[in-house]
């Protein structure tokens, strides 16, 4: 069957079809190209096409879908774009086309991964990415001249200067952590002059 979520509990040897998937099959399809898990059996995906998110509470068994548009202040130039999980809290991250008011959200958090609010952070255009490790949330924006945010809790957001990267297009695309290192990632990542 043509579905966009397979799920594994064999350490990936073996892929197979949730039991229950007729949800996330819509007549346009879905692309969920983000994914994250509390850890403790509930997951959440992102459609970055229709701002659908997919979500499971039985550890990937049975899909149920959302419009996240409800929670956007800009449904009509936002696409869902990153998401992720950690210390209780859902976090979600928003880009945007195009000029938006100030009192546009670009991540939204949830404690229950149902009800969403909008965080106030310190920036005027879209976020494409966030992850967490057990201490820090950390987001990161395509636009150049934007700051990097962090947070302790997915609530309250700081800026900080990220670095430029020379590139028509903006400027990073990724940010993960793992063994004690922050990496931010961009498709052309050559470093500014100085």
């Amino acid at each position: 069957k043509d579905n966009p979520i397979w799920i594994s509990d064999d350490n990936g040897v073996s892929w197979q079809l949730p039991q229950d998937a007729s949800a996330l099959i819509g007549s346009t399809g879905h692309t969920f190209t983000k994914i994250a898990s509390d850890g403790a059996g509930q997951w959440i995906a992102l459609d970055h096409r229709s701002n659908e998110m997919a979500f499971s509470y039985d550890n990937g068994l049975n899909w149920d879908i959302k419009d996240f548009d409800l929670y956007l202040t800009t449904a009509d130039k936002a696409v869902v774009s990153g998401i992720t999980h950690g210390k209780g809290t859902w976090v979600v991250t928003v880009d945007v086309s195009g000029d938006v008011d100030g009192n546009s959200r670009f991540i939204y958090y949830s404690y229950d991964g149902v009800q969403w609010s909008g965080a106030i952070v310190p920036v005027t255009r879209g976020i494409v990415d966030v992850h967490c490790n057990e201490y820090l949330f950390v987001a990161c924006s395509t636009a150049v001249g934007e700051p990097f945010l962090v947070s302790t809790d997915g609530v309250e957001w700081t800026g900080y200067d990220q670095p430029i990267v020379k590139r028509s297009g903006g400027g990073w695309q990724q940010v993960m952590f793992g063994l004690d290192t922050w990496i931010l990632a961009s498709s052309s990542n050559i470093p500014s002059a100085c």
